[in-house]
């Protein structure tokens, strides 16, 4: 297990990181989500090693890491720009660490085999990193880390240089070798869908702090705060219209809380347009609407629903794929 125990840093007097506590299991994926100087970086540096905490602690199987070097913790950094050495071919670079251990390489030979078909690396030992592509030369990187059978594997932005199509398919892969290796992976992004999609928990951070921590469905349908909901795709308020809506788990309506002296209080109920299909009804069904005016709102639709006893309209924000038109009868259908 790794345990982060009240994990602080200071730079020229700006708190980077503060009080970030947290536990990780092992094998367990936990994506690092925030936006770009909330300290995500940072964090993995202090879990490597590579930079010091001013407080707090790190912890790795009941053994304190604090004070050890980096390459004494049994954890691998892996930067956003692979640090290839590009004088040495594809098999050199992944046999880098075994060799300045000391351990030979007939002793790895099964384990690199391994390594080497579950990166799709076969046919390319003997190229060198300038004759690889980005993606390739991000694999070998994980696979130089990898080789040396590390507790964690610390991987900051392994996606952002490359195209949609092979992030998505280097996400596949992560999943594959905490699965395959056994690993604990932390990944650094600031892209939710990369964190929804791939991460067994999401951790998010804003200004060098925790806002909350767990599975992809509970921050996504129960977050703590606005910032929180936020972070995870665009979220709005519930119509006045629809107030009578509560956020039980037939309906996935978000309500954000809060604690007070005379109980939970809701602040707001909120909903995300994802979750909001208008279908085509009769003008006489229970709960239709009719559509008053249509506009675009990004990649959503903003759509004007009257009813059919009131002249007084609300607006809701739908992503539904196929529209619906300027005089349609419709209900909503939460999903």
């Amino acid at each position: 297990m790794l345990r982060l125990k009240a994990l602080s840093k200071t730079y020229e007097n700006k708190k980077v990181l503060e009080d970030i506590t947290f536990e990780c299991l092992c094998p367990e994926l936990v994506a690092v989500l925030g936006p770009s100087g909330s300290g995500k970086s940072t964090l993995l540096k202090l879990i490597s090693g590579l930079v010091r905490p001013d407080g707090g602690g790190v912890e790795l199987n009941g053994r304190d890491m604090t004070g050890l070097p980096p390459e004494q913790r049994g954890i691998v950094y892996i930067s956003q720009e692979p640090s290839l050495f590009t004088h040495m071919t594809v098999l050199d670079n992944l046999c880098y660490g075994a060799d300045i251990r000391g351990i030979p390489r007939k002793e790895i030979t099964a384990d690199l085999a391994r390594l080497i078909r579950l990166l799709e690396l076969e046919g390319l030992e003997n190229r060198y990193p300038g004759a690889l592509s980005g993606g390739q030369r991000q694999r070998v990187a994980i696979g130089r880390g990898l080789a040396v059978k590390p507790s964690v594997l610390l991987l900051d932005e392994p996606f952002s240089s490359l195209d949609l199509a092979l992030r998505t398919s280097m996400g596949q892969l992560i999943r594959s070798i905490r699965e395959n290796f056994e690993v604990t992976i932390i990944l650094v992004t600031h892209d939710p869908s990369e964190a929804m999609a791939f991460s067994d928990r999401i951790m998010l951070l804003r200004e060098g702090r925790q806002l909350q921590c767990g599975t992809p469905e509970d921050l996504y349908r129960h977050p703590v705060n606005l910032q929180a909901g936020q972070m995870l795709g665009r979220l709005l308020p519930l119509p006045e219209a629809l107030s009578n809506l509560g956020g039980s788990r037939e309906l996935p309506v978000i309500e954000l809380r809060e604690a007070r002296s005379e109980g939970i209080h809701i602040l707001r109920r909120c909903y995300r347009p994802e979750s909001v299909v208008l279908i085509r009804t009769g003008e006489n069904a229970e709960g239709a609407y009719r559509v008053g005016r249509v506009s675009r709102d990004g990649l959503e639709c903003r759509y004007e629903l009257l009813s059919a006893n009131s002249a007084d309209g609300f607006e809701i924000i739908s992503s539904q794929k196929k529209p619906v038109a300027v005089n349609d009868w419709v209900r909503l259908v939460w999903v």
